[in-house]
Formats: structure tokens, sequence, C-alpha cells
């Protein structure tokens, strides 16, 4: 939805300037009309920029996180060797491992919306 927002500007542009070619042609704005274009597609850009960066930022931290449980958790796990059974450490590992993928898919996906 936000990026259909974002290149609504873009299009809209695109369809005036189709439309009034004959005219912008006739009165020799060419230049102008693609300076004008090139100018909404930077705005655009930029502020898709800002929200793609933010979400990859938000996304690395929470992978991080999710390294340092798992690490921390596989430590715990190696101390314990004698009383834990290797079943459910591999078991876990998994759902520890799990966790932290869907955390960050979840946080990707929710700026995406």
């Amino acid at each position: 939805r936000l990026d259909s927002m974002l290149k609504s500007p873009i299009f809209s542009l695109f369809g005036e300037t189709l439309e009034g070619l004959v005219s912008i042609r006739a009165f020799k704005n060419e230049e102008k009309f693609k300076n004008k274009m090139f100018s909404t597609i930077d705005q655009t850009h930029s502020a898709f920029f800002a929200n793609n960066s933010i979400i990859r930022w938000m996304v690395l931290r929470i992978e991080t996180i999710g390294v340092l449980a798992i690490s921390g958790s596989a430590l715990c796990l190696v101390l314990q060797r004698d009383s834990i059974p290797s079943e459910v450490a591999g078991m876990a590992l998994a759902v520890v491992l799990e966790i932290s993928s869907i955390f960050g898919y979840l946080f990707m996906f929710m700026g995406e919306t």
C-alpha cells in the first residue's frame, strides 16, 4: 500500500504528460517536463530508500539479538550436557533458531506494509 502511494505521483505525471504530449512539443517544453519527472522520481525514491534502510536496520538488530539468544542457549546446553539429553538439546536449539527467524521476517513484513 505504501509503495503504491509513493508511486502514484509518478504515474499521474506520466499519464498527464502522455495526454498533453502534442501541446508540450508544440510549445517546446520537453526539457521542463523531463526535469519535473526526474524531480518527482527522485523524491519518491528518497522516501523509499529511507523506509527500506530503516527496515533493514531493524531486521539486522533483531537478527543480532537472535544470534545472541542462540549462542546463549547453545552455551547453556553445552555446560549442562550431562543432565540434558541430546534430543532435547537439539530441539531447544531448533526452536530458538526458528523463533529468531520468525521475528526477523515479522519485522521485515511489518515494515513493507
